[in-house]
């Protein structure tokens, strides 16, 4: 899979702008919104998620893959497949949990995630993820945002997503 460079840019009026630029140089961008609101930690929580569990076409390999941003808000729950849907389902659960400091016990969290793809009629058994998989994607987050929340203006966080 092709590797991809992120870059979460703040910018001076707050707002942030993700870009993700692909290992041919071609990249795809859009604005986010707040620093400190749900866009950013979204986009951050697919990282967590994807590189921790090894999503190879979740949201960021279908970037790299040559997807733009923009494609996932056109009819984005005919064509993504179904790793995809799951990746969204735990980066969403994650993502609710980081900005409401409500997290949910490893059992709950599973059964949240397949309740998710139950309701989409996706065909796929997410990965049963345990307390200390949790825990760390749980701790790998939040070291990710207080990086984020040390930059300043015009600064950017860039990863790299393999």
């Amino acid at each position: 899979m092709p590797s991809l460079r992120l870059r979460f840019k703040k910018k001076a009026d707050a707002n942030v702008v993700f870009t993700a630029v692909r290992q041919d140089g071609t990249a795809t961008s859009s604005s986010i919104g707040p620093a400190d609101r749900f866009g950013p930690v979204h986009d951050m929580t697919h990282y967590v998620v994807e590189t921790s569990l090894g999503f190879k076409h979740g949201f960021l390999g279908l970037l790299a893959s040559g997807r733009n941003i923009e494609d996932f808000n056109k009819g984005a729950k005919h064509w993504l497949p179904a790793e995809a849907v799951c990746a969204e389902a735990i980066a969403g659960e994650l993502s609710r949990e980081a900005m409401t400091g409500d997290h949910l016990s490893a059992e709950d969290f599973n059964w949240t995630t397949r309740d998710v793809l139950t309701r989409s009629s996706i065909s796929y058994s997410p990965p049963t993820l345990t307390a200390e998989q949790l825990s760390a994607m749980h701790i790998a987050l939040a070291a990710l945002r207080r990086r984020w929340d040390a930059l300043a203006p015009n600064e950017t966080l860039e990863l790299t997503f393999d």
